[in-house]
Formats: structure tokens, sequence, C-alpha cells
């Protein structure tokens, strides 16, 4: 048993990953800003695909939608606003406002809750 056991038992150790070298940004999903933008090009070029048998399409324009003119050629828009914020307490007053919206909304569900409680206890007298 303990040859079979050698064999066959799972060669992991106490942590798991240990064994991880490389970690591919390309593996994370795209930020909000940058998802918009990939939709509105993607959204352009579907439009120009679609009416690609039309005779005088409507074709949407470019420009505005995830595509910018420069030097006469239209290059990708890869997000609107700034990269980083400027200030880190930029950061923690934005996660800190999230944090207060979800609060919010736990807390109109929870009022909900207990409006139906009361009115079905109310039927029960």
């Amino acid at each position: 048993m303990d040859m079979f056991l050698k064999i066959y038992q799972p060669k992991r150790g106490k942590n798991p990953m240990a064994n991880v070298k490389e970690f591919g940004g390309s593996s994370l999903p795209p930020c909000h800003s940058v998802l918009l933008e990939q939709i509105k090009r993607t959204n352009a070029i579907c439009s120009v695909w679609q009416n690609g048998t039309v005779f005088n399409p409507q074709v949407i324009l470019p420009s505005g939608n995830g595509w910018q003119l420069v030097e006469e050629k239209y290059s990708p828009v890869w997000f609107q606003g700034d990269m980083v914020p400027t200030k880190i307490e930029d950061m923690i007053l934005d996660s800190s406002n999230e944090e207060e919206k979800d609060e919010d909304a736990t807390d109109v569900s929870s009022d909900e809750a207990d409006d139906e409680s009361d009115c079905s206890l109310s039927d029960v007298d």
C-alpha cells in the first residue's frame, strides 16, 4: 500500500501556489472603461459588415465609437479618462463609496423583507 501511495499520491506540497512561476495579465478581465471602448469598436465594425451588401448603407461612424482619427488613419481608443487615480485617496474614497452603496442595497432589501414578514404576521392574526 505504501508503494501505491508513493507512486499515485498527489505531488502537491503544503503551498500549491509555490509552483507558479509567472502570471500573465492577459488572463485578467478588462476594466469597465476598456470594455466599453471594445464594445464600441465591435459595434462599429459589425455595422460595416452588416451593411456590406446595402447600396446606401447607414454605417456608424468610427470616430467617437472606439476609434480616433490620427494622421488620417483610425487608431483604437483604449480607454477614456485617467489611467490611474491622481491620488491614493481617490481610490480609497471610491472603494468606500462602493461599500456604502452595497450596504444601502442590503438595507433596502432587508427592509422589504421585514415589510413582507409584517404583512404575513398580520394575516395570521
